[in-house]
């Protein structure tokens, strides 16, 4: 027997059918656009300003064990809290102008970076809104001069976050040697001058993952996981009768010249927060590797340094070497905190000066970084313990 239902009770079914399909459908979509919301509130995205402030120092550690490669992804947590504190070592981040003798080099950099266990070396960096990176080095030669060694390389794009690629490219000329080459004897080919070697470096940049990464004493930052890709090709020019010229393939080949394409990737953790302003962890692999046995770290805040200036020509000290302690003249400011580090840049001990003496007699022999700062300007140099 059929049962036939009058076409308005039809029509009330499937509109009362519609309606809770419509109801529910505008539940799911409510709880979507929520845990939409909270997952782009839970973003964390790292730009220009939140990297490298000047004035700060960052204490950084090496371990050396083994340690699995890290995954990328949503909402991670990465620890890092049981890792080694090998190397120790300060790194203290300058205004350019903040040191008179690299204000005329002819480096465009805004950002100077130098480490406690190497006294009077120098790296150059460039920050943009767009990016973060090394432009060149300089070193004190001893006698108030600079040799200055310009090479780019990039270190971080901005803005960074999850799911994000940006990418760079860099051209520059590695070095150029004397070659005094006739490849044919006597024959009808030129002699070769000179080599001129370049290379050209591509990079990409992907945010990885974002989450928080636990440093020592459970302390969780947030942050996001970068992995940089590397791809560097070399070029070869020959300087031959006055003039340079590209080497094409057989030539590089004849002359035995490396024409490797190189690729490197590296993984590091920015954070968002300025108190964090450098990568939290850095490690290097190779593409396939399960794991790595070298990981830069800090475990940390960046200090500020109270650094406004650093001028190392103002002051004098002897004796150096010395056997118990040493006379620092030039200071304004004679009781100023002197901070001493082994050549491994583990600091060994602070102490503040008495009329401008630092003593060394509970130290073994040696030789030793000094750091001290005078008054809003940072002193730096080397002493030897006997």
């Amino acid at each position: 027997m059929n049962l036939k239902l009058p076409n308005r009770v039809i029509i009330t079914n499937t509109k009362q059918i519609l309606k809770n399909i419509y109801n529910k459908m505008k539940k799911i979509t409510f709880l979507l656009s929520l845990l939409c919301a909270s997952q782009l509130s839970a973003q964390i995205t790292v730009f220009d300003y939140t990297v490298v402030t000047t004035g700060k120092k960052s204490v950084q550690y090496n371990h050396t064990g083994e340690i699995a490669i890290q995954i990328g992804g949503a909402n991670k947590t990465w620890d890092f809290s049981s890792l080694t504190k090998e190397e120790e070592d300060t790194i203290f981040f300058f205004n350019r102008d903040w040191v008179p003798a690299l204000k005329n080099l002819p480096i465009s950099a805004n950002v100077v970076v130098t480490f406690a266990n190497e006294p009077g070396s120098y790296i150059l960096l460039n920050k943009s809104t767009s990016g973060l990176e090394t432009v060149g080095s300089a070193d004190d030669d001893g006698m108030g001069s600079y040799e200055v060694f310009p090479f780019r390389s990039s270190i971080m794009k901005f803005p960074m976050t999850y799911n994000t690629v940006l990418k760079d490219s860099v051209s520059q000329v590695e070095f150029t040697y004397e070659l005094g080459f006739d490849p044919d004897g006597q024959g009808p080919a030129p002699r070769i001058d000179s080599i001129r070697v370049s290379s050209k470096t591509v990079n990409k940049f992907t945010g990885l993952g974002w989450g928080k990464v636990k440093l020592s004493n459970n302390v969780m930052v947030d942050a996001v996981m970068v992995e940089k890709e590397e791809i560097s090709s070399p070029s070869y020019a020959a300087f031959v009768i006055g003039r340079w010229n590209n080497l094409t393939a057989r030539q590089i080949s004849d002359l035995e010249l490396d024409n490797t394409i190189d690729s490197s990737y590296e993984h590091s953790w920015w954070s968002n927060k300025s108190e964090y302003g450098f990568p939290l962890a850095t490690y290097n692999f190779n593409k396939g590797d399960s794991k790595t046995s070298y990981i830069s770290h800090m475990q940390g805040e960046l200090q500020a340094t109270s650094v406004s200036s650093q001028n190392t020509n103002q002051i004098s000290f002897y004796p150096n070497p010395a056997s118990s302690t040493i006379q620092i003249n030039g200071l304004s400011n004679t009781s100023a905190v002197a901070h001493v580090y082994d050549m491994n840049g583990k600091l060994v001990f602070t102490q503040a000066l008495n009329n401008g003496i630092i003593s060394l007699e509970n130290i073994t022999s040696g030789v030793y970084n000094v750091t001290l700062l005078d008054n809003g300007q940072l002193h730096q140099f080397k002493v030897s313990k006997i």
